[in-house]
C-alpha cells in the first residue's frame, strides 16, 4: 500500500541553522562538560546546553530542491506549504524572501505558513518580508514566544526578547499577519493572560496556547540529571505490542523535506536519521543502515522530482508494510524503530501529568 498518494501539505526545513537552543528541540543536547563544572542545582534557568550541529557545516536548502519538491503533479493535491523549522529557524536562510516570492508567484492559490522564534534578522528585514507577503494574502506567520521578557528565555535559550518585540512590531506595522504561539509550562502559566493582552495591543491577529507535552519540562524545580527517572521507559523490543497510527499520513496528509534536500514521510525519520539516539535510548542503533539497502539518492530532490521519488518502493510498499512487522531490523519491510517509539498508539496517548487531557490547544482571535 502506498504511504500517501494525495498529500494536502508539505513542510520544509530550510537549513540546519538556528540561534536558539530550545530545550525540547532535537538539535539541543546537554553540555556535559559544563554540567560537571556547576556547583549549584541545575534548573530551567541554568541548564548548560549546546547544539548537536556544533562544529558541523551550515547547510542551506537550495531553490532547485524546493522547485523539484513542488512539481506540477505533486501540487495538484497540495494546498498548504509550511516553512516551520524542525531543527532550524526559517529566518536563518539567506534567501528566504526570494524563496517565498517564488512560491507565492508560482503557486498563487497555495496557503503559506511560516514559524519563527522572532529573534533573527532585523526590523527592516521583517518590513520587507511583510511587503512581499502582502502580494499573496493567503498566509500566516507565527511567532513562537513562550512567556514574557523574564521567562521566554527559559525554554527558548539564546533568543533575545527585545529583538522579538522589535521585529514583530515592524512586521505588523508594515501590514503583516502575525500570530503569537505560546507553549505553556509551569513557569509561564501565570503569564498567559498578560501575554494575550500584549499580543492584542501589538496587533497580532491571534493568540495560540499549546500545552507542553515533554514530561521532564513540567516541573519548576526541573533537574536534567533526574530526566531518566521522570521519563516513562518502555521496552520496545516487541513491535507486535505497538500498533502504528501514522498521524502524518492519516491526519496531516503531509510530507517533509530536510535541509539536505531529501524527501521524507515525516520530520521524525529525517531527524532521527541525522541526529540518532540520545544518551540512554535503546533500539536499532544502526538505524541509518535501514536506508543503505536503497540506491544512492533514492529520495534526493536535487536529482529527482517529488513525483519520481514517491514512486520508489519505500513509499509504495515498504514503509506501510513495515508497520505490520513483528521485528525491528534493517531489511526492506522490517519495522523502523522510530515508528514504534514515536507513532505507536500507546505512545501517542501519553501526555505529561501537567497537561489537561481535554485542553491541549486553544486559539483566540484578537
Amino acid at each position: 500500500m502506498h504511504y500517501l498518494k494525495n498529500p494536502i501539505s508539505i513542510t520544509f526545513e530550510l537549513s540546519n541553522v538556528c540561534q536558539a537552543l530550545c530545550l525540547g528541540c532535537s538539535r539541543t543536547i546537554i553540555d556535559y562538560d559544563e554540567l560537571k563544572k556547576l556547583n549549584t542545582p541545575v534548573t530551567i534557568e541554568n541548564v548548560p546546553v549546546k547544539s548537536v550541529f556544533s562544529g558541523k557545516d551550515q547547510v542551506y536548502l537550495k531553490l532547485d530542491a524546493l522547485k523539484n519538491a513542488l512539481s506540477p503533479q505533486f501540487m495538484k493535491s497540495v494546498k498548504d506549504v509550511y516553512f516551520i523549522g524542525t531543527i532550524d529557524d526559517p529566518l536563518a536562510h539567506p534567501n528566504l524572501i526570494e524563496y517565498i516570492d517564488w512560491l507565492i508567484t508560482t503557486h498563487p492559490s497555495v496557503y503559506f505558513c511560516l514559524h519563527t522564534n522572532g529573534g533573527l534578522q532585523s526590523p527592516k528585514y521583517f518590513k520587507e518580508l511583510a511587503l512581499v507577503l502582502k502580494k499573496h494574502n493567503n498566509y500566516k506567520i507565527w511567532f513562537s514566544i513562550d512567556g514574557l521578557e523574564n521567562t521566554n528565555h527559559y525554554y527558548r535559550k539564546r533568543v533575545q526578547w527585545t529583538k522579538i518585540m522589535d521585529n514583530a512590531k515592524s512586521f505588523i506595522n508594515a501590514g503583516g499577519k502575525a500570530g503569537w504561539q505560546y507553549l505553556i509550562f509551569p513557569w509561564n502559566q501565570h503569564q498567559v493572560g498578560e501575554a494575550r493582552q500584549l499580543a492584542k495591543q501589538m496587533g497580532f491577529f491571534a493568540f495560540k496556547e499549546r500545552w507542553n507535552r515533554v514530561k521532564y519540562l513540567n516541573n519548576n524545580s526541573f533537574s536534567w540529571q533526574e530526566r531518566e527517572k521522570i521519563e516513562d521507559k518502555h521496552n520496545f523490543q516487541n513491535p507486535a505490542e505497538y500498533e502504528i497510527h501514522c498521524g502524518w499520513a492519516h491526519d496531516l496528509k503531509q510530507y517533509h523535506v530536510g535541509h539536505d534536500g531529501r524527501l521524507w514521510p515525516c520530520c521524525y525519520l529525517d531527524n532521527y536519521r541525522r541526529i540518532g539516539l540520545h544518551e540512554g535510548d535503546e533500539g536499532d542503533v544502526n538505524w541509518e543502515n535501514r536506508f543503505a539497502i536503497y540506491e544512492d539518492g533514492w529520495n534526493d530532490l536535487y536529482t529527482k522530482t517529488s513525483d519520481e521519488i514517491l514512486k520508489h518502493r519505500f513509499f509504495t510498499e515498504d514503509l506501510v508494510d513495515s508497520w505490520s512487522s513483528n521485528k525491528h531490523g534493517l531489511n526492506y519491510k522490517d519495522r523502523i524503530y522510530k515508528c514504534t517509539t514515536t507513532c505507536s498508539k500507546k505512545q501517542q496517548l501519553k501526555q505529561g501529568t501537567f497537561v489537561p487531557a481535554s485542553n491541549t490547544k486553544k486559539v483566540t482571535k484578537l
